[in-house]
């Protein structure tokens, strides 16, 4: 993945229906930092990386009663990312649309 900001529009499944959110991925070299947006929170990824167009990031998802920390691994294509976050509570399918690049 060439060095930059990638911001992508997210559908993730829940069992109470699909939520919508966005991410924002900054590159650089293999590292990852960015924001993702779930339940209406704007919230900073941690430990993040990229290998090729795998990547895998970590943090906390905050609802309207409760804060949930999760784990995400997923595939970068041409024109989006294909996700899976993980948490204590289960395993959710997370699919967005690139929408924005700016290159280094």
């Amino acid at each position: 993945m060439v060095n930059g900001t990638y911001r992508y529009d997210l559908v993730m499944s829940t069992p109470l229906g699909k939520r919508h959110g966005s991410l924002e991925l900054m590159v650089w070299n293999h590292f990852l930092n960015g924001y993702l947006t779930m339940f209406t929170r704007t919230i900073p990824i941690r430990d993040g990386r990229v290998d090729d167009r795998e990547i895998f990031f970590s943090g906390d998802m905050k609802t309207l009663m409760n804060e949930i920390s999760y784990q995400a691994k997923g595939l970068l294509s041409e024109n989006g990312v294909t996700l899976t976050v993980s948490t204590e509570r289960g395993q959710y399918p997370v699919s967005g649309e690139l929408v924005e690049t700016r290159r280094n």
